[in-house]
């Protein structure tokens, strides 16, 4: 069954970014992470088609596309240098990368949790986590055991504890939900989601910049 990011409507609906705020808040994600420098190794982690991927290379990053779909890594390969992989094993050594972009991917997982403790093996001490994704509006709420997209979002201080618990500092949240609300306008325009599957009153969209802590001597 092919995944929601993978509908032949999606793409037109969406553009070339495939997630809600489209490629402006790509475009917003990349310019608050001031922290990076020219040469810094970052990872596009679920790069898609590349359109992020593309933003990176172009500020002058060492940036690398990651995804599991052979069909977007091969359009994203126009953009820089890509490889298949899975997030929960990143195939990067540990303490490699500067930094790692995240876009909708991490509610995708049954288990978030792990995934972001991929991104704190390979990213250095004080590197940037950079992440957009769908978060569940209600106190103490989780979508474990539900299917599709955001079947692992949680509430916004779960997202906190799962940053917290793999190393990582928030610096910057934004709340992104009204991008959210005219995404899932568009797809039930276009056909591609029926009302009922797009009702987001329950869900939000989020921003985050979350720094690696830098690690205690045990001694």
């Amino acid at each position: 069954m092919a995944l929601p990011y993978e509908h032949p409507l999606w793409r037109s609906v969406m553009g070339e970014s495939l997630h809600p705020g489209g490629e402006g808040l790509s475009r917003r994600l990349v310019g608050l992470c001031s922290s990076f420098i020219e040469g810094d190794r970052v990872l596009d982690a679920g790069c898609g088609p590349g359109f992020t991927l593309g933003l990176l290379r172009e500020t002058g990053l060492d940036a690398v596309g990651l995804d599991l779909s052979s069909h977007f890594l091969k359009e994203a390969a126009s953009k820089g240098p890509v490889v298949r992989g899975q997030l929960q094993f990143l195939p990067f050594h540990d303490k490699s990368l500067d930094g790692v972009i995240a876009e909708c991917v991490l509610s995708q997982q049954d288990n978030p949790g792990e995934v972001v403790a991929e991104f704190a093996r390979v990213l250095k001490e004080r590197g940037l986590l950079a992440v957009t994704d769908l978060f569940d509006r209600e106190i103490g709420g989780s979508r474990k055991g539900a299917k599709g997209c955001g079947r692992g979002a949680v509430d916004l201080a779960g997202i906190e504890k799962i940053f917290t618990e793999e190393g990582f500092r928030i610096i910057t949240f934004e709340d992104h939900s009204d991008l959210l609300r005219e995404c899932a306008a568009r797809l039930v325009w276009a056909g591609v989601l029926k009302g009922g599957e797009a009702s987001c009153r329950c869900m939000g969209y989020g921003l985050w910049l979350a720094k690696k802590e830098q690690e205690q001597d045990s001694r």
